[in-house]
């Protein structure tokens, strides 16, 4: 497959895991700084800190040198500093759990708690301890991230830990990123196995890249998108040098527009040719991080996905028994630090009192000099090794990076994270114990919207062993404002109501993913022609914002995206699109069943549609 074909088809996955806009970003000439778009998951709210009512929560697990926890702490030898200001603890308590014994459960299914095993309640120093014999244990396989060889691993681990490592009385689920495979709490083993079984690898971004040359990794498009390494675009810029010596197919951003038979090639619905975002004008710089951002979107959407995940996942542990535990297995995912839907996953396991515990399946990572295994080398010549050599000077902290949210995860709810060790068999073991004790403190938050760092002291232990959040997102001042129905899009959502202030017409289409998995996809067309656009000197501007999300019988939403559109449009461009209009197109996973599809969309001048669709997803 050519280079070109090959950039198109996974650009074609990104532009069905966001937003694309078919009329507008396909067009002829029509160039990156005159449309921006942006995608999230709707809604952001859903676990927002309410000013005068919540606190934030900290889980602390003070361990030994054997990594076992430690009881006996009372509320007064802890002391938390919120960005080097000691605050007070407004709320304490201890949850504790004893794994109980049982004798060996019969073939296909999982151990059996009996009333004899059950330990009775007891009471720690300083608060109430609740014992729980048996845990419910969500066994998350984040099949996005992992590759074919880790997740076979992870496999063969797991189903040994199912059949030698539980507890009398689990019960567990299975769920993945994609939502492909799934199994509800149970004890019968066979169920759990069988699933396992069908588990497999869905990428949605190729680790080498979106094209052949130059190989920009979601890596490095993460480093140049975000500004974090200026050699990491330095390093692009020398290998797109060798890729013009060479004759080795080049990105799409380098100037050269796609063959009408290939994949892209005359555009979308016939509207218009291949897209060319630049001309011989623009910057090799601006070229190489056109491309890196295109990827870096891909990859934020991907994790985004294994994100939402997480969150459905805790969700359906929080109606589960105590004591919770999610066993996240995964080879790592890139998000930016300090994100704040890290932040909202954490709380949410501790308001549930959920141990969130992670294994790493890449295990002790190897990876052939310059170059992973399966990538082709461009060439050998003096630009394209220094591109070569940022990546093998880059790969430690690249490890680290794609470990961190799973760290953070761990470190935060008091569970434990398995790296760097390819025994993943006495990883599946040791995250599978709850730890013994869990301290929870609570602190009033700031209201300054910022992140807050966070230290913790405690008084007689080894610091250095204390596992506790890191930090959270302070709420601002106006934040139960913000997250108010008042609000015109957030309300438009919980609205039956039709509303016509924009020229659009939506439509609907359920169809399976690349992947297979169900997905229900929406089109929205706006009439360029009749919309208002601010006029500056050779530019004509609007912003959109669009919501689509289905909800359940009960108005419920189960899935939900939003994405914004900025749109500053040429004389030429804005003359082409009065004739052809604008087509985005996006999608929604559910589960299989019947759904309402609400479509809110608000211009900068806060006029607003509104509709709904009946959908099926099968």
């Amino acid at each position: 497959m050519s280079g070109w074909n090959e950039a198109s088809r996974w650009i074609g996955r990104f532009v069905a895991a966001s937003v694309v806009l078919v009329g507008l970003a396909w067009a002829q000439g029509i160039g990156p700084d005159e449309v921006k778009i942006s995608s999230r998951p709707y809604p952001q709210n859903q676990t927002v800190f309410r000013v005068t009512t919540e606190l934030v929560e900290i889980g602390v697990v003070p361990r030994d040198t054997h990594g076992r926890a430690v009881p006996g702490f009372k509320q007064e030898d802890f002391e938390i500093y919120d960005e080097g200001k000691l605050r007070p603890i407004k709320a304490f308590s201890i949850a504790s759990a004893q794994p109980a014994s049982a004798p060996s459960p019969s073939p296909g299914t999982l151990p059996a708690a009996s009333s004899a095993d059950k330990p009775a309640s007891s009471q720690q120093k300083g608060a109430a301890a609740d014992i729980v014999p048996s845990r419910s244990i969500a066994l998350f396989f984040d099949d996005i991230h992992s590759n074919v060889g880790d997740l076979g691993r992870a496999k063969i681990a797991a189903k040994r830990f199912l059949e030698h490592g539980l507890a009398p009385g689990d019960r567990i689920a299975l769920f993945t990123s994609t939502g492909t495979v799934f199994v509800d709490y149970t004890q019968d083993s066979t169920k759990l196995l069988a699933a396992m079984s069908q588990l497999q690898a869905h990428p949605r971004v190729p680790e080498n890249g979106i094209v052949q040359c130059p190989r920009i990794t979601p890596y490095q498009a993460y480093l140049i998108a975000n500004d974090l390494d200026p050699t990491a675009l330095q390093a692009a810029e020398t290998e797109a040098a060798s890729c013009e010596t060479t004759g080795i197919a080049r990105s799409p951003f380098t100037g050269k527009a796609p063959s009408p038979d290939s994949p892209g090639g005359g555009g979308v619905g016939g509207q218009s040719p291949g897209l060319q975002i630049n001309g011989p004008e623009m910057a090799a710089a601006s070229v190489i991080r056109a491309q890196a951002e295109q990827t870096w979107n891909m990859t934020k959407v991907a994790t985004h996905a294994t994100l939402d995940a997480v969150e459905r996942t805790l969700d359906s542990l929080a109606k589960q028994p105590e004591q919770r535990l999610l066993l996240l297995v995964s080879s790592g995912f890139l998000l930016e630090v300090d994100n704040a839907e890290q932040d909202l996953v954490i709380a949410q396991a501790l308001r549930s009192k959920t141990v969130i515990s992670s294994l790493d399946a890449k295990g002790v990572y190897a990876e052939a000099p310059f170059l992973p295994f399966d990538a082709t080398p461009n060439s050998f010549n003096m630009n394209s090794m220094k591109a070569l050599i940022f990546g093998s000077v880059t790969l430690g902290a690249k490890l680290d990076d794609l470990g961190r949210t799973m760290a953070n995860f761990s470190r935060s709810t008091g569970g434990l994270i398995f790296r760097n060790n390819n025994d993943l068999d006495l990883g599946f073991r040791e995250i599978g114990m709850t730890p013994e004790i869990t301290y929870l403190l609570s602190i009033e938050p700031a209201h300054d919207g910022k992140y807050h760092h966070l230290r913790l002291k405690v008084r007689g232990a080894d610091n250095d062993l204390v596992q506790a959040r890191p930090g959270y997102f302070a709420p601002a001042q106006n934040t139960a404002q913000a997250a108010s129905p008042q609000n015109a899009i957030d309300k438009g959502v919980a609205s039956t109501e039709q509303a016509a202030g924009l020229p659009v017409t939506i439509s609907a289409q359920q169809g399976p993913l690349q992947d297979g998995s169900p997905a229900v996809w929406v089109t929205v067309h706006f009439d360029v022609s009749t919309m208002k656009f601010a006029s500056d000197p050779g530019r004509h501007s609007q912003n959109l914002r669009l919501v689509a999300a289905l909800l359940d019988g009960k108005g419920h939403i189960v899935a939900g995206k939003e994405s914004a559109m900025q749109l500053a449009l040429k004389d030429g461009s804005f003359a082409q699109l009065l004739k052809s209009g604008i087509t985005a197109k996006t999608f929604l996973q559910a589960p299989p069943g019947q759904y309402r599809l609400r479509e809110v969309i608000q211009d900068a001048e806060g006029r607003l549609f509104a509709s709904t669709v009946p959908v099926e997803v099968r």
